[in-house]
């Protein structure tokens, strides 16, 4: 366990470093001074986000919420969070963060692996109904918030995507399954996973049982996921503002949404560094926004306010490293220094 935690830290700090060597620091400065102190609203709309997926991961634990503060729960899903962002292991990586820091708390093992992959699967699963509910909203109005040209073929991909993986979901997976067991390797793969598919299935039967049990709570859990993600798209809303261009709010949503999904297919880089801007300026264009100065002035500052949260994210785990060192020594009977 102690190689995987040196592991891990060598990982985020190679990526970190990467992820800064990356950055123009002196467009950064002339971006955040255009905006001047507007800046600070992107922070805070930012923060006020995390607060409510916060939330969302809490009711996701049912009894256990009562054993850990909203408090001490952000500041462990943000690191978390930033070691995912930082980590070409990316989710992985972030999850096992979280945890090990909520068994220090005290909170049984099975609660913390149900809660992170409940919460997981809320967090998804909205995404994809405001995607969309924006999307359907965009395409079926007589507005121009679409661009036109794009419009039908933006549709048609849309459409295509989604019937592939209801189809591949639906339909061949189970055949797949009986396919790779009449080879070798299938066979071999299916015996040495064993132990690990009755770990799953144990861990699927106490999502079943929080789902049956703790039903109000998954719905609220639900509530804060959505309200979560409407709260990140309005920092694309202001920035836009901010720059001169005014946008319908469903196409904030439809933006923030569908870079999302360009982030996640370059989670092994870190800190998604070109595949968020390339994101940026798809999604833009979708809305009929091609300008070359604004996609590039919406970008910096998303990486800006980004880069703020990171340093953020070190200064907590900073101070939880000291406290942990500091109550160690304490019961070994040391003086703390």
């Amino acid at each position: 366990m102690k190689y995987i935690k040196v592991l891990i830290l060598i990982c985020v700090i190679v990526s970190l470093v990467i992820f800064v060597y990356a950055i123009d620091y002196g467009y950064v400065i002339s971006s955040i001074q255009k905006i001047g102190f507007k800046f600070i609203y992107l922070i805070a709309i930012t923060g006020i986000a995390y607060v409510l997926g916060t939330l969302s991961w809490k009711y996701c634990m049912a009894d256990q919420a009562v054993d850990i503060s909203l408090v001490k729960l952000f500041l462990i899903r943000h690191v978390g969070e930033t070691a995912s962002l930082l980590n070409p292991a990316g989710i992985l990586v972030g999850e096992t963060v979280k945890a090990h820091l909520l068994q220090e708390h005290g909170i049984e093992k099975k609660a913390i692996l149900s809660s992170i992959l409940v919460s997981r699967v809320i967090m998804i699963g909205t995404q994809l109904i405001l995607f969309s509910f924006a999307l359907s909203v965009l395409l079926y109005t007589n507005s121009t918030i679409i661009s036109s040209p794009i419009r039908l073929e933006f549709a048609v991909v849309t459409g295509i995507l989604l019937c592939l993986i209801a189809v591949t979901s639906f339909v061949f997976r189970r055949k797949f399954t009986i396919i790779l067991l009449r080879t070798r390797l299938g066979i071999v793969v299916f015996e040495r996973t064993i132990k690990l598919r009755l770990k799953f299935s144990e861990l699927k039967q106490d999502i079943s049982n929080l789902f049956e049990d703790h039903k109000n709570a998954l719905f609220l859990a639900v509530i804060f996921a959505l309200l979560h993600w409407i709260a990140g798209c309005i920092e694309f809303y202001l920035i836009l503002q901010f720059l001169g261009v005014n946008i319908h709010i469903v196409q904030a949503l439809l933006l923030d949404m569908g870079v999302i999904f360009f982030k996640a297919a370059g989670i092994f880089i870190p800190g998604q560094v070109g595949i968020e801007e390339f994101g940026n300026k798809i999604m833009l264009a979708v809305i009929g926004i091609t300008g070359v100065e604004i996609w590039t002035m919406a970008s910096i500052l998303r990486r800006s306010r980004q880069l703020t949260w990171i340093v953020i994210g070190f200064i907590i785990y900073w101070f939880m490293y000291r406290i942990r060192l500091s109550n160690l020594k304490t019961l070994n009977g040391n003086s703390v220094y």
